[in-house]
């Protein structure tokens, strides 16, 4: 059910990003939730969302990862990317890490095919366009937006997107 998940954790957690630590939840192969936080609510209110994958670097969160089949609608992809930007900080027992002011936020989304000429692949890069001009003129510490798309396969070191994903993830951590 989750072969999206597990192929992404799995690069995620073969992957070389020096200086980095990987969370990943229980879909993805790690040890439990990687719950996200806001500021300004008490108590269990405070948790906004859920991540599939985060990365730590320098002592912040830097990036996080998201991953969703290609039945799901625009709002749900929406709402993941809002519920993160308005979040501060990661929290799991007494250990709470703040957000950088400049993050990145991937949407892996799963087709069963591939295909690039699908209308929900065309949707998606529209997604991912007129989002990153948004956050351009917001103020967001959501700095970049990616959608990578395919097939779980696609996604292991050897795939076809797993050196894409790679290189954009040391890119923007700056450890090229």
């Amino acid at each position: 059910m989750y072969e999206l998940h597990i192929a992404v954790g799995d690069f995620l957690r073969n992957s070389a990003f020096p200086g980095a630590e990987i969370l990943l939840d229980q879909a993805c192969g790690g040890p439990g939730q990687i719950r996200l936080y806001g500021d300004d609510v008490q108590g269990e209110a405070r948790c906004m969302t859920y991540a599939d994958a985060a990365i730590l670097f320098a002592g912040e969160v830097k990036v996080i990862i998201e991953m969703d089949y290609s039945n799901v609608r625009p709002n749900a992809i929406c709402g993941k990317l809002l519920s993160t930007a308005i979040s501060a900080y990661y929290k799991s027992g007494p250990q709470r890490v703040p957000f950088s002011d400049s993050m990145l936020f991937v949407q892996v989304i799963q087709h069963a095919t591939g295909d690039s000429q699908t209308h929900k692949f065309q949707q998606c890069r529209y997604l991912e366009s007129e989002i990153n001009r948004l956050l351009k003129a917001a103020r967001s510490r959501i700095a970049c937006y990616s959608i990578h798309y395919g097939k779980p396969a696609d996604f292991t070191a050897d795939g076809s997107h797993g050196e894409s994903l790679r290189t954009e993830l040391s890119s923007f951590l700056g450890i090229v």
